[in-house]
């Protein structure tokens, strides 16, 4: 399963999207403020709590929900290198 988030630049603190799964829509998303700036470290420009997820690849988890509403997923470790 290949999953592909397609930003909207950010307004007002808050950043929208798609959600493709497989080259499919799958889902509207609504995300904090883009706060990265290219070539400097995470930690200088970071706000915990208030920050969308550093653009680039990552290795997804898909769980079953404990809950009725499906399953869920999960960033697993750290940001992949580019390929």
């Amino acid at each position: 399963m290949r999953l592909r988030l397609v930003r909207e630049p950010s307004l007002e603190g808050a950043t929208l999207g798609c959600l493709f799964v497989d080259g499919h829509f799958a889902a509207f998303t609504l995300e904090d403020e883009i706060r990265e700036r290219p070539g400097e470290p995470v930690g200088a420009w970071k706000v915990p709590g208030a920050t969308a997820i550093p653009a680039g690849r990552y290795r997804v988890i898909v769980t079953p929900s404990h809950q009725k509403i499906g399953a869920l997923s999960a960033l697993a470790g750290r940001k992949e290198s580019s390929r």
